[in-house]
């Protein structure tokens, strides 16, 4: 059956010719599409070392010298630590932190320092976290014994980026010594972290590394309003906490100069953030364009089979006329679709090979050879659907034609 396809196709071999190349056409492109979603995605749901669920951004407001209410007595970052106990004893409320420097999630921070190995130095992107924010963003480090909330309370340990800690020590070590100046006479300790906060942006190619403050150094050390405070809230509470939380605390949302005036859910900010980045907008129309591409070629193909399969309604007359069963009919025009298909699907891996790193927004986290063999996969099989759905409708309609009608057909 397989050598008789062959032969027919050889004997029409000026007419098969553009559906090759039309075959060969829409593999590439497919398995180019495959590879730039599968660079998105792999951003989309890369492990950032944190978790967003039921954590809330506290909005604050100070007030200024000129006001008439101001109370020149009282120290800010007191009013901060009031407030933050005040929260800690509201019902449902997991944990209570604060975070300096942009070392919060998403960000957008450009800003860091130079840090020393003990032979080389890197720039880092930094910032400053009270301990309790271990808990709040349930931050984790590569160690798995190491109790981080415990470390991070005596205020002598540092997460660091993975590609920080390879660039300064070129290994993968998990715990390591550094410095920040290149004397070597103050010496940190970090530990390797999955936490970036922003898995889309690649400053610094990710160099990272996030200090941990006790909250009272925090809040005196950093400049006033450049601390956020945060809150993790415990699931079965976090019901229309907002509302109830505003309410119920309404007096006791002031402490000195410094007034409570909302929480903002951290996913909404995430929401809002990778909106103005763009990043939306970017895998919405990812998706849109990807979707469109599979639609045009799966018309495109269905056209070609409709028109190849319309060319030939004598041919398939005659064969029925000699026996052949409609089901027969059916599997001969889309057996010969595959075999087209398979004559050009070596040349398309060439290609695709070839071009594997041109089109990738971000790296997947996957070796080359299993990315390249995953996808070759994916767009085969997406390939032969779109081949038999495309010859499908117009086989079965031609197979359905009275054969006597069809030897009269031109």
């Amino acid at each position: 059956m397989w050598s008789h396809m062959f032969k027919l196709i050889a004997n029409q071999w000026r007419s098969n010719l553009w559906i090759m190349v039309e075959l060969f056409m829409s593999f590439v492109c497919i398995w180019l599409v495959a590879d730039v979603l599968a660079s998105l995605l792999s951003r989309k749901f890369k492990d950032k070392g944190f978790d967003l669920e039921h954590v809330y951004m506290v909005s604050y407001y100070t007030k200024s010298g000129d006001v008439f209410s101001y109370d020149a007595g009282s120290v800010s970052e007191d009013e901060l630590r009031e407030l933050a106990e005040r929260i800690r004893r509201y019902p449902g409320v997991e944990a209570v932190g604060f975070a300096s420097g942009g070392a919060f999630p998403y960000t957008g921070t450009v800003n860091g320092h130079e840090y020393f190995g003990d032979t080389v130095k890197a720039w880092a992107v930094d910032g400053f976290l009270s301990p309790d924010m271990v808990r709040v963003l349930r931050l984790t480090s590569a160690e798995p014994e190491l109790d981080l909330e415990r470390e991070a309370g005596r205020g002598d340990i540092s997460l660091l980026s993975k590609t920080l800690i390879k660039t300064l020590t070129r290994s993968d070590a998990t715990r390591i010594r550094f410095y920040t100046n290149d004397k070597r006479n103050n010496a940190h300790m970090g530990v390797r972290s999955n936490y970036v906060t922003d898995e889309y942006n690649d400053t610094g190619e990710e160099r990272c590394l996030w200090a941990f403050w006790p909250e009272a150094r925090l809040l005196k050390k950093r400049p006033q309003g450049s601390v956020e405070m945060f809150i993790r809230v415990r699931p079965e509470a976090d019901h229309g906490f907002h509302d109830t939380f505003m309410t119920t605390m309404r007096e006791r949302l002031t402490a000195g100069n410094t007034s409570i005036v909302g929480l903002t859910p951290m996913k909404d900010y995430r929401h809002y953030i990778l909106g103005l980045m763009g990043i939306n907008m970017m895998y919405g129309t990812s998706y849109f364009l990807s979707a469109f591409f599979l639609v045009c070629a799966f018309l495109g193909i269905i056209g070609t089979f409709w028109f190849r399969t319309e060319a030939r309604t004598s041919e398939i007359g005659l064969r029925m006329a000699l026996g052949a069963t409609r089901r027969q009919v059916r599997r001969q025009m889309i057996g010969e679709g595959l075999m087209l298909f398979a004559l050009v699907w070596i040349p398309g891996l060439v290609v695709v090979y070839l071009l594997r790193d041109v089109f990738s927004v971000y790296e997947v986290p996957l070796s080359a050879g299993w990315l390249f063999v995953i996808l070759t996969v994916i767009t085969t099989l997406v390939m032969a659907l779109l081949i038999v759905a495309g010859i499908w409708v117009p086989a079965r309609q031609a197979s359905r034609i009275n054969p006597v009608d069809a030897l009269r057909y031109e």
